[in-house]
């Protein structure tokens, strides 16, 4: 199999720009978007509040927090669409490269997954989180976390291909990634409030042969009222 290896490329989750053409898209606008993103989650620092939390206060929220990214691959795998961008705050942010522009909220990122494919039944995708996330809490609401991932897109042979999704038919893509988040609590839930994945490495290819991808069979009650859990 031919494999495009690409090492060291910063991508946007799932915001890989379109792989038919093998690299990222530059654009101003997205270049500003990832420059304010990355920065927002350097800036994020411990305030005062934070010491007038007890250790086991802490200890509660940082591992309420640490479910996000758990949840974040999950719902992905889930194909659960509804409750993966609801776990963004109002204000998150993302810049989406197939449409131009920066999009925001729950409906933006919902946007951007269907400009890439992702909720298309075209397409399918894998995400696994690669150990446990590192969370650092600042305040009794706010906290930043990095973690690892590998994602995997693939379209089967027999589909047509379309603009703006992240394989082509009979292809398949892996990439290793670090995410440096930003969390606030909301109405007494954690959300992601700033998101930006950084490409350790990433492979296109040809699709093995044999790779199936069955209907998710879900518990009833995840088939039910959707609360964002």
């Amino acid at each position: 199999m031919k494999i495009t290896r690409l090492s060291a490329i910063s991508v946007c989750l799932i915001g890989l720009a379109p792989l038919q053409g093998g690299a990222a898209q530059a654009s101003p606008l997205g270049d500003a978007w990832r420059k304010q993103t990355l920065e927002a989650y350097d800036n994020a620092k411990p305030t005062a509040a934070l010491a007038g939390m007890s250790e086991a206060e802490k200890l509660k929220e940082i591992q309420e927090v640490q479910k996000l990214p758990l949840r974040y691959t999950r719902y992905i795998n889930q194909r659960d669409w509804d409750r993966w961008v609801n776990q963004f705050t109002p204000e998150s942010s993302y810049w989406q490269y197939t449409i131009g522009q920066v999009v925001s909220g729950p409906d933006g990122w919902r946007k951007h997954l269907d400009a890439v494919g992702m909720t298309s039944e075209k397409m399918h995708s894998l995400f696994e989180n690669l150990g446990s996330p590192e969370i650092e809490l600042l305040s009794p609401t706010t906290a930043r976390g990095v973690w690892q991932a590998l994602f995997v897109f693939w379209m089967p042979r027999d589909q047509t291909p379309t603009k703006g999704f992240l394989v082509e038919p009979g292809q398949e893509s892996r990439t290793y990634a670090i995410y440096y988040q930003t969390y606030k609590k909301v109405n007494g839930t954690w959300k992601i409030d700033t998101n930006i994945p950084t490409t350790v490495r990433h492979e296109l290819g040809v699709l093995p042969e044999g790779v199936v991808a069955p209907k998710p069979e879900l518990p009833p009650s995840s088939t039910q009222a959707k609360t964002g859990k």
